[in-house]
């Protein structure tokens, strides 16, 4: 039986005498390219192979397509990523442009990259002339940019670049600058590996991922069992010097103790099942949320136990309409106590009537720039109205996602120009 689901992404690679053929089905369309290896061609040729109905004859032609290809002397083999175009090596001002970039800078690190043949260097100077040019330029160097970025990537990842139902991603300057990576329910159609971590590595090792600023991973393997921290390791073993936020889950999610390895971190988002608290990376933390199945007392104690000296946003999210009901009010008061009125928390996430009670308990929350009450209900909404004044100081109050039936609009009357209504995030 042929191993017919092997390359990340649904995609099936041949090559041979310098050449390669690309195979990718998608329900009953089966899409194939072709073209020379290196260097890969910016417009490859292109077919569709139109099946029946069934998405079974579509399978059984694509196996006698694998079968011919191989009759033929081609040798399948696995993804990866082209470098070609590209210096692997960073320029002397990669870093100060992490630290403080400035339009001066790229200028300096377009210039090193074009005297090395860069293909960046162009989409650097396209940037860099949308920043100056008049307005009735903008549109068509924006078009240009678009279509030289496209062509890149393409040339880079192949067909990756198309799988919008397996990554999202944000460029600037020619650099990948935010990655959403998994997260999708892999199934035999669409997805070859049941493991996609290798491709991840492949991605994150690309000299274009090195001013990579943001990550988000969900689950990388086709059942979702193994968790996804197993991806720190590798993530560490990258070196992008520029992440500053990582998103993980939703998912199982292990233990984090390997943050201490991403010493530039900054923020963390928690989806999902979490075993421990970031540990020693805590004291670089500024944006902690945290999105879990249920919240216990042992969440409470690893917040009252971190050190959190640089930590400004806390958001507690739970699948329950009030989490924190089973747990002590006075646990709950001390950990407020000691983030906000101790530590410099001033944007606090909270969920449920019982950790409202205990938050508005304190008599100084005057620290809170922004108080976020995530899918509040109406219960919820009577406890912020009975304690409004002690909200007096708070300068922004969020209700996110709400479940309000009868108290909006009293809600309104009340915090008038500091209530923020948020949905869907």
């Amino acid at each position: 039986m042929n191993k017919l689901w092997r390359s990340p992404a649904g995609l099936l690679r041949f090559e041979r005498s310098g050449r390669y053929c690309e195979l990718r089905r998608t329900g009953t369309r089966i899409i194939v390219r072709r073209g020379p290896i290196e260097p890969r061609a910016l417009d490859p040729e292109t077919t569709e192979v139109r099946t029946s109905a069934w998405v079974s004859e579509a399978v059984r032609q694509l196996a006698g397509l694998i079968d011919k290809l191989r009759a033929d002397g081609w040798t399948q083999v696995e993804w990866t990523a082209s470098t070609h175009g590209l210096v692997v090596e960073p320029s002397p001002v990669e870093a100060a442009l992490i630290e403080a970039p400035s339009r001066d800078l790229w200028a300096v690190h377009g210039d090193w990259l074009a005297a090395r043949g860069d293909v960046r260097a162009e989409l650097i100077a396209l940037t860099l002339a949308i920043d100056e040019c008049q307005p009735t330029d903008v549109e068509r160097l924006q078009v240009g940019y678009a279509e030289q970025l496209a062509r890149v990537q393409s040339q880079w990842f192949g067909e990756l670049a198309e799988q919008s139902d397996l990554l999202r991603w944000r460029w600037s300057h020619g650099y990948l600058r935010e990655l959403e990576f998994g997260g999708v329910q892999l199934d035999l159609d669409r997805h070859a590996p049941s493991d996609l971590l290798p491709m991840l590595v492949e991605l994150l090792g690309h000299p274009c991922a090195r001013l990579l600023a943001r990550l988000a991973l969900g689950s990388l393997e086709r059942r979702g069992r193994r968790e996804i921290t197993r991806v720190l390791g590798p993530l560490i073993d990258a070196r992008l010097p520029a992440l500053r936020r990582l998103e993980l889950g939703p998912g199982r999610i292990g233990n984090l103790a390997s943050l201490a390895g991403l010493p530039e971190l900054r923020a963390l988002r928690v989806r999902g099942e979490l075993v421990g608290l970031p540990g020693s990376t805590a004291a670089r933390l500024e944006h902690l949320e945290l999105e879990l199945a249920t919240l216990d007392i042992g969440l409470v104690e690893g917040l009252l136990a971190g050190a959190w000296p640089n930590l400004r946003r806390l958001w507690i999210v739970s699948e329950r309409n009030d989490p924190w009901a089973s747990l002590p009010l006075a646990k709950l008061g001390a950990m407020f106590e000691q983030l906000i009125v101790g530590g410099r928390v001033c944007e606090l996430g909270i969920q449920g009537s019982t950790g409202l009670h205990a938050l508005l308990e304190r008599d100084d929350l005057a620290r809170l720039a922004e108080l976020r009450v995530h899918r509040a209900r109406d219960v919820d909404a009577e406890v912020l109205l009975g304690q409004h004044a002690k909200l007096r100081g708070v300068a922004k109050i969020v209700i996110e996602n709400p479940q309000l039936q009868r108290t909006q609009a009293r809600l309104r009357d009340r915090f008038a120009g500091r209530l923020e209504v948020v949905r869907g995030r």
